[in-house]
């Protein structure tokens, strides 16, 4: 990249956590540590499913969550990064819509059907659906019928 880009810098990484929160796990300080570990290196974590994100920075030697701002922009064509009209080549980015995704409600009444029908099945398999089969005469005893 330093060949290709040589005026530009990689200021870090980003990942998802869906569902879990913003924090950073043991595998993302090994990354943030061994791969992103300049001053101006940052970790972004985004849960689209609580739909928060963070931004861990290096603080006294270690990633810290602090607050951050982002902003969009794109160079006009033919604008250099550096350029000291730059102001002037700035464009805003197109705005997507997001798309509304499954909330967390129904994520959890299917996890609830899941382990309902998960556990009716081991009933059924396993013979415990309720009703007694008597109890089976044990190895080597004498059945005795009447007379």
């Amino acid at each position: 990249m330093e060949r290709e880009h040589p005026h530009q810098k990689i200021v870090g990484w980003y990942h998802t956590h869906p569902g879990f929160g913003i924090f950073l796990s043991g595998m993302d300080l090994f990354i943030q540590d061994n791969f992103f570990n300049l001053p101006w290196q940052v970790a972004f974590v985004y849960d689209p499913l609580g739909k928060d994100e963070g931004m861990f920075i290096w603080r006294h030697g270690k990633p810290e969550r602090e607050p951050f701002l982002i902003q969009d922009v794109e160079l006009k064509d033919g604008a250099q990064a550096g350029d000291s009209s730059q102001e002037d080549a700035l464009l805003p980015l197109p705005q997507f819509p997001r798309h509304n995704r499954i909330s967390r409600g129904v994520w959890a009444i299917g996890a609830l059907g899941l382990l309902l029908s998960a556990i009716a099945a081991y009933y059924v398999l396993s013979g415990q659906s309720g009703e007694s089969t008597g109890n089976p005469a044990p190895p080597g005893a004498q059945v005795t019928r009447g007379r």
